[in-house]
């Protein structure tokens, strides 16, 4: 299969900010299963960020991924757990 193209891209808030059609691998999934269990993490410790921060999303989204040094998110939801 790593010889196909993607005929999907998924959606944007589960997925890693540089995938393209051209990556289709049997790894495809990793990042968007880490973006789900790291909100369910979150959200186990911290029910109050479903409100603060959910959308389309669970808690991380596209920009998170794209700028993780200026996210809010990041820093208030996930880092803030440890």
């Amino acid at each position: 299969m790593s010889q196909m193209n993607a005929s999907e891209l998924g959606h944007r808030h589960y997925q890693h900010p540089l995938r393209d059609q051209f990556f289709f691998h049997r790894d495809l999934g990793n990042f968007s299963a880490l973006v789900v269990y790291v909100s369910l993490v979150s959200l186990a410790e911290r029910p109050d960020l479903w409100n603060k921060f959910y959308d389309e999303n669970l808690i991380l989204n596209r920009s998170d991924f794209l700028n993780p040094s200026t996210s809010s998110t990041l820093s208030d939801a996930v880092l803030g757990l440890r």
